[in-house]
């Protein structure tokens, strides 16, 4: 394929020219003085766009997908004079060994080979094969001479076509007639408001706490910024600005966030926190490697001031909004959180650090401005010679660390908002002074006055080897100075940024913020650093434990290397350095900053709307935390204002969840109460705008009760998934015919996979429903075919009937439960969220226990009470937020319970009638019964808890499996008398209350007696019936095991989630292509006028986008005329072997069929592409081609002649590429400067890294002229294990020096290099991982 580099959809090339009337192989030329303007669109060789909407990878469905065709073409690599040679890469590329072999006479040929796009299917050509063909090309021969001579010839000739008046700048000329001038706006500049305009300058809570405040008043000013200074391709703001990002939405900015720390905290900030032991240890999960802290370390909002909550909360809801991620970090430092940051959370992010090197005393910019440097260097040894030079200056310290050995001074700095209070100061003191090691030690102007915290006499016992400077020191330039050997640090990102560059070990000691977790990567993960010590997480002094002057001591002394210390010391120095190598690789030309990914793949963008009642929206909420879970997902919940508590309440700390609300229908519209059904479907209008403000949306989950959200996603194109907030059982027992049995009142269910029996009195009929529901059950009946598919709260607890539903009835859907175990209390949520949520769970706990009445029903109380009973001896009775009882049923409970004898927990709802009027005097004795909401999972876990009275609420019924108890049975209404035919029948682990009237009303349902619930809490819990009792409560216990199985890795709930995952991806990827055509109309439309469209072959939709706006398209094809003209050319068999000959073509041409594209070898998108790129073939304007006229003229008439095309050559481009031969010239004076300057140092330094320009430049200059081979198939190009071993083989042998290029993504050359090779060939032959070089 044509070498490109991606180009922005639908850029512009702004070409002007002036110049005298040319001359060319098609005449002549007028230039006039007018412009064309040209909208180019590539079809990406190497990608379409962000993550895998490039082609590139490696299978043939993904690139079916995508639609794509695969055109691996040759690089003309003329410019340099160089012969080519082994170009069998694709289709074209047989077609161009012809030209290059036979045609133009400067290549050998390396053999037959076969055409496919895959490396597994290429015969391997021997080593010896190979080895003849490069003795051919660069022998000392005749015939090698005289292929050298021709082959220089045309690089001349190429050069000579891209000059004023050569073919190729002719042909160009020709194209474009016209020239038009488009000023470019100047950009307006804007003032800052007066005053305190950094939060640094601030020393106290309350003035930060009104800074923030402020800080969101620039918005306005912004907004009118940007608007000035347009056109503005992104905008790069911090995360505490949060309010730009719909500043740059209005106006159609990608805004990307700048994060001051690194990946490892970002990676961190997110994982969840399991306890280890009863200790206060964490180990924080789902990260590359085991982290472990202390929970008193973790960042808690409730530590933040009020407006720094207020902040976060804002940020929590717009941060899947941002474009993207900027990172002050480099690969090399963190890989493994980079990658998991992107991959596994889901994330595009950029590294681009560290910055450091950028900063005034950089190591780089140092280099650049080294003469502007030097002189200030030079000025500063002349205030050397004066008398008194001031402490803290560049030039003293510089002075005062030349004076110490090298690697003896330990540099103390806690950053610009770093506090200690004043016995903590007087510590470090200590430390410092016990500690031997000179120091420079910097203290903030806003500490206490020094001679308040500074022992006594310590500034003339250390006067001659410590320094402390009040406010400001130039950090880097300390920390880069060779007698530094440690720096005590805060931890924050900068200045541990600061500290990798400059390669010294570090003692962490940090403060708040993201520091304890940046503490953890400097001191576990990377090995350079020792801990002080610090455990609590504290913005203010006083609040933090006093580390004492020993524990600092100890700790500088094993930083420094004193002792015994000096071995580990030594292997930690070690460490540092290399880090700090690294980090100044990365930022050079070639760096992992330069070279990673523009792009990574955008998360699947799911949209969740649950129904606005208690027993949907948990689940919903717990749904969109178990997607966002997974990485890779970013959720948005969608809801009306009053639930926005509730929403908040249930969301993961850090989980990729954003919320989006809503307005409710105002009461003058709904007449609330008591319309509310009626009010809902007002909704969506309002959400139809959202989703196309929030777009792309690859997915909508909605809530059954939501129909009309289908319409609204078709209209769309989106996929919209239907929650049911029941189980497969209610769902197939629901759309049974139900049949009466002996003419009762008992009915038979149909059709089930097994039999189900129930009271007709029990079964949902629309005539007991209100008129609304009525009217919405219908709703739901016509629309219920048009969904994606179904996503049910469930797992293969009731295998049968999720197979009934799939198979029998024909639905798509996916089980993803029991979600309980993502709720707030489940177990797993426990366990990563357990150090936060534990912690403050326990504190508060405390400190109610300690006042003179602890308020029942919160969560500590309940547990204490829990706590004192014997295990398995609770009932736990809940009828949901919606489960009425009359006050007549409601005594009758409370006689059942109290003569049940159990200790209970009964939780009555607000609404209930007045306790007073129904409870027996003297029955609150028995147990506690508390009102509203309480943590049901909570108290459900608790191993004192044996029973469960409940109404058969899926969510319900599903905590109480989880749970592994026991249930007594009691529906209400709804789908519960299926739920509990479930519970009771097929599962076997729940006795029924005997409740047989489904009744909405509570004054409507018969009196169920006290006894009779009696008898039914004994026979749960066991009372008389132990055996039966004890086979329940086992199977239950199985049933919440295999619950919480289900949800682990590989476990059914896990893998049906990840498959509707990778199924929504796989349909956004498939769809992704053509809906390119509407914007890119859009796109033209807005940037009129255009002239002409240039676009690739494989975008054919292009053609009629431009017809429709009258605008000529001309197609650019990635080859040259030659194959262009061989591909339509007939192939004749030559004999009756595999050999034809293309006729009709100047000059006789054979190949072997194998060889010739064949459609029966594409994938079938590729073959529905290729068709639609035939059937509109004779619709473009003309053909623009990268070739010159003299490298094959006979083809370029050809084509333009006898297949009677309109056709132009514009290259070689590669001549206009970054290292090509004319922008080298233009550029010479300046970048040969720059390059020889930095070679030069590069080649006085000890180690060079393999791969560098300057290095590859070095190793070439050592090499005799035209010895080298340089071996590169191309960013596309694939050869398999056995095929690189022979590969190497011939290389060896052929006894040439060489450049070899092998692709990342190849085997890995460990694998497949012959033993020992490469020290066989490291004085002649170097290789490459990554794309190929040009230079």
């Amino acid at each position: 394929m044509a070498q490109s580099k991606p180009a922005r959809f639908g850029s512009r090339c702004e070409l002007r020219e002036h110049g005298p009337t040319s001359v060319g192989p098609n005449g002549p030329a007028c230039i006039r003085p007018q412009s064309v303007r040209l909208s180019f669109y590539l079809g990406t060789s190497k990608g379409q766009g962000p993550g895998t909407e490039r082609l590139g990878s490696t299978d043939t469905d993904t690139e079916s997908r995508i639609g794509r065709g695969v055109r691996h073409a040759l690089r003309l690599e003329l410019v340099s004079g160089r012969d080519l040679r082994w170009r069998a890469d694709g289709h074209m590329a047989a077609l161009h060994r012809r030209l290059i072999v036979d045609v133009l006479g400067i290549g050998v040929s390396i053999g037959s080979m076969k055409f496919t796009y895959f490396a597994a299917e290429m015969p391997v050509i021997e080593s010896a094969q190979t080895e003849n063909a490069i003795r051919k090309a660069i022998g000392r021969g005749e015939k090698a001479a005289e292929m050298r001579r021709r082959v220089t010839k045309l690089g001349e000739t190429a050069k000579k076509a891209m000059e004023p008046g050569g073919s190729s700048y002719v042909d160009l000329t020709n194209l474009i007639p016209d020239l038009r001038i488009l000023p470019f706006p100047s950009p307006a500049l804007t003032g800052l408001p007066p005053g305190i305009e950094n939060i640094a300058e601030l020393s106290d809570s309350d003035s930060v706490n009104r800074f923030m405040v402020a800080v969101p008043g620039l918005r306005e000013p912004f907004s009118r910024l940007l608007r000035e200074i347009r056109p503005v391709d992104a905008v790069v703001s911090d995360y505490f600005f949060p309010w730009t990002i719909p500043v740059a939405e209005e106006l159609g900015i990608p805004r990307l966030v700048f994060h001051g720390t690194g990946f490892f905290a970002l990676c961190a900030t997110a994982a969840p926190a399991t306890p280890l032991g009863s200790s206060d240890t964490v180990v924080l999960g789902g990260l590359p490697r085991r982290v472990v802290m202390l929970r008193s370390q973790m960042p808690d909002s409730g530590k933040s001031p009020p407006a720094f909550r207020e902040l976060f909360g804002e940020i929590a809801t717009t941060e899947g909004r941002s474009f993207g991620t900027v990172v002050n970090s480099f690969y090399e430092l963190e890989p493994d959180y980079i990658r998991h940051f992107r991959e596994a959370m889901g994330h595009r992010a950029w590294h681009v650090g560290p910055i450091a090197l950028f900063g005034r005393d950089g190591t780089l910019l140092q280099r650049r401005l080294r003469p502007k440097e030097k002189q200030e260097d030079e000025e500063a040894q002349e205030r050397k010679e004066q008398t008194h030079e001031p402490t803290g200056s560049s030039s003293y310290l510089i002075e005062w660390l030349d004076r110490n050995r090298p690697g003896s001074v330990i540099y103390v700095c806690f950053g610009s908002m770093g506090r200690l209070g004043a016995a903590q100061l007087a510590q470090l003191a200590f430390g410092l002074e016990a500690s031997g090691c000179p120091f420079i030690w910097v203290v903030r102007d806003s500490d206490d006055d020094d001679a308040e915290w500074l022992p006594r006499g310590f500034k003339e016992r250390v006067e001659d080897r410590g320094l402390i400077l009040k406010g400001w020191a130039p950090q880097t330039l300390i920390l880069g100075h060779p007698s530094v050997g440690g720096f005590v640090t805060h931890c924050g990102w900068n200045s541990c940024l600061e500290g990798v560059v400059a390669g010294v070990p570090m003692v962490t000691w940090p403060l708040y913020a993201e520091q304890f977790f940046n503490e953890r990567l400097i001191v576990d993960a990377l090995r350079i650093g020792v801990p002080v010590g610090a455990t609590k997480y504290a913005l203010l002094p006083a609040e933090r434990p006093v580390i004492e002057g020993a524990q600092i001591e100890t700790a500088v002394r094993k930083a420094m290397g004193g002792g015994e210390e000096a071995a580990a010391a030594a292997e930690m120095r070690n460490h540092a350095r290399d880090l700090a190598e690294a980090a100044k690789r990365a930022m050079e030309p070639g760096g992992s900053v330069d070279g990673q990914e523009v792009g990574t793949r955008r998360p699947l963008h799911v949209v969740f709307f649950p129904f606005m009642a208690m027993g949907h929206m948990p689940p919903m909420v717990d749904m969109a935390n178990l997607f966002a879970a997974r990485g890779g997902v970013a959720a948005t919940m969608v809801t009306t204002p009053a639930n926005v508590p509730l929403v908040n309440s249930r969301r993961l700390p850090g989980a990729n969840i954003s919320l989006r609300i809503l307005p409710f229908p105002s009461p003058a519209l709904t007449g609330l109460p008591p319309a509310f059904t009626a009010a809902v479907p007002r909704l969506r209008e309002p959400f139809s705008r959202l989703l196309c403000e929030i777009r792309p949306v690859d997915a909508v989950v909605s809530d059954y009760f939501f129909p009309w959200t289908i319409p609204v996603a078709e209209e769309l194109g989106i996929p919209r998934l239907v929650f049911h907030g029941t189980s497969f059982f209610s769902l197939c027992a629901i759309a049974a015919p139900a049949t009466p049995l002996d003419g009762g009142d008992i009915v038979v269910l149909n059709g089930l996979p097994r039999r189900v029996v129930m009271l007709r009195s029990q079964m949902q009929d629309a005539g007991k429903l209100l008129p609304a529901f009525r009217e919405l059950l219908g709703e739901i009946t016509a629309t219920e075919g048009r969904s994606y598919g179904a996503v049910v709260n469930n797992y293969e607890l009731e295998p049968d009937y999720v197979r009934h539903f799939r198979e029998t009835m024909g639905h798509r859907a996916w089980h993803v439960g029991p979600i309980a175990l993502f709720g707030r209390d489940g177990a797993l949520l426990q366990k990563r969220l357990r150090p936060k949520e534990k912690q403050k769970e326990e504190n508060e706990a405390q400190e109610r226990k300690e006042q003179a009445h602890e308020p029942t029903g919160s969560s500590s109380y309940l547990l204490e009470w829990l706590d004192q009973n014997q295990p398995g001896s609770v009932l736990y009775v809940c009828f949901g937020s919606m489960g009425r009882l009359e006050a007549a049923q409601l005594a009758q409970l409370a006689f059942g319970l109290e003569a049940s004898d159990y200790p209970f927990i009964w939780v009555v709802r607000d609404s209930d009638d007045d306790d007073a009027e129904w409870l027996r005097r003297g029955f609150r004795e028995r147990g506690p019964s508390t009102e509203g909401v309480v943590p049901a999972t909570l108290i459900l876990a608790h191993p004192s808890v044996e029973g469960f009275v409940t109404h058969c609420g899926w969510n319900s019924c599903l905590e109480g499996v989880v749970a592994g108890v026991p249930m007594v049975a009691w529906p209400l209404y709804a789908k519960q008398f299926f739920n509990e035919r479930l519970i009771v029948d097929a599962l076997r682990i729940g006795v029924s209350v005997r409740a047989t009237e489904f009744a909405l009303l509570s004054s409507e349902r018969p009196v169920i007696e006290g006894a009779q619930i009696e008898t039914v809490v004994r026979k749960a819990i066991g009372g008389g019936l132990g055996e039966e009792a004890a086979e329940t409560r086992r199977r239950a216990r199985e049933l919440g095991e295999a619950a919480k199985r289900a949800m682990e890795p590989g476990g059914s709930s896990y893998v049906d989630l990840a498959n509707l995952i990778q199924e929504l991806m796989d349909r956004r990827l498939s769809a992704a292509v053509p809906r390119l055509r509407e914007p890119f109309s859009r796109l033209l439309h807005e940037i009129r006028p255009i002239d002409v469209v240039v676009s690739d072959f494989f975008c054919p939709w292009t053609i009629p986008v431009a017809e429709e706006l009258s605008i000529l398209r001309l197609v650019f094809d990635g080859t040259g005329f030659f194959s262009l003209c061989a591909i339509a050319a007939h192939a004749t068999p030559l004999g009756g072997g595999d050999t034809v000959v293309l006729g009709g073509l100047p000059h006789r041409v054979v190949m072997l069929r194998s060889q010739i594209e064949d459609s029966g070898k594409l994938p079938p998108a590729f073959q529905e592409l290729l068709g639609e790129i035939v059937a509109m073939d004779g619709r473009s304007y003309g053909t623009v081609v990268n070739s010159f006229y003299e490298l094959e003229p006979d083809y370029v008439r050809h084509f333009r002649e006898a297949m009677g095309h309109r056709a132009w050559h514009v290259g070689p481009i590669a001549l206009f590429g970054r290292g090509g031969a004319l922008l080298q010239q233009r550029l010479h004076l300046k970048e040969k400067q720059k390059d020889e300057e930095e070679a030069q140092e590069r080649k006085e330094q000890a180690h060079e890294p393999t791969g560098s320009s300057s290095y590859l430049l070095e190793w070439l200059d050592r090499n005799p002229p035209g010895s080298v081979l340089y071996v590169c198939l191309g960013s596309m190009g694939r050869l398999g294990a056995t095929q690189l071993a022979q590969l190497a083989f011939s290389l060896e042998a052929s006894g040439c020096p060489f450049i070899w290029v092998v692709r990342d993504s190849d085997d890995d050359d460990a694998e497949c290099l012959p033993r020992g090779f490469k020290k066989r060939v490291e004085d002649r032959g170097l290789v490459l991982k990554g794309g190929p070089r040009k230079h």
